[in-house]
């Protein structure tokens, strides 16, 4: 499945599940940006593919089995001498608000909600933008938090969205 690159240069970490959901994200990223992650299960010598993709979209695994170990393999794309990459990686079990399959649920109106984004992550790109969030927008980058609500009857409502730390 990760058939878009070369392997080389690659390195790996493994993970024990606490959770049936994880997220991974790699950042602060120094040096080459032309890296690729993809996880996996099983044992070495006998792996399993579980998703692949590019670094800045991370991953989010879903149906793990907690206390078992997965690996974590992050690469860069070409075999250039002296190619670095200094980077942070994080794993984490996902908090409500973080996927469109585990929403913020408004249950009423008027709602408010006070919260940072950065407490949900950055994964919606895994999410395949048009059929699971119900957009085609390609922007699903950056710490997003997502919202559900069911209107009881045919109604317009009015969404504000106050930015206080004065970007995006």
């Amino acid at each position: 499945r990760c058939s878009f690159s070369e392997y080389d240069d690659d390195v790996w970490f493994k993970f024990t599940a606490t959770n049936a959901s994880h997220l991974i994200n790699i950042t602060n990223v120094e040096g080459s940006t032309d890296l690729y992650l993809a996880t996996y299960s099983g044992t070495c010598g006998v792996l399993n593919e579980e998703a692949c993709g590019y670094y800045f979209d991370g991953i989010l695994l879903n149906d793990l089995t907690i206390g078992e170990e997965y690996f974590i393999r992050l690469w860069t794309e070409f075999t250039d001498l002296g190619e670095y990459s200094n980077f942070d990686i994080c794993i984490k079990t996902p908090v409500t608000g973080s996927t469109c399959a585990d929403p913020i649920l408004a249950t009423s109106l008027p709602y408010t909600h006070s919260s940072s984004t950065d407490l949900y992550g950055d994964f919606l790109s895994a999410e395949s933008p048009g059929t699971s969030c119900g957009t085609t927008s390609s922007y699903l980058s950056g710490d997003d938090a997502v919202y559900e609500f069911t209107a009881p009857t045919t109604t317009t409502v009015d969404i504000s969205v106050t930015d206080i730390s004065g970007t995006y």
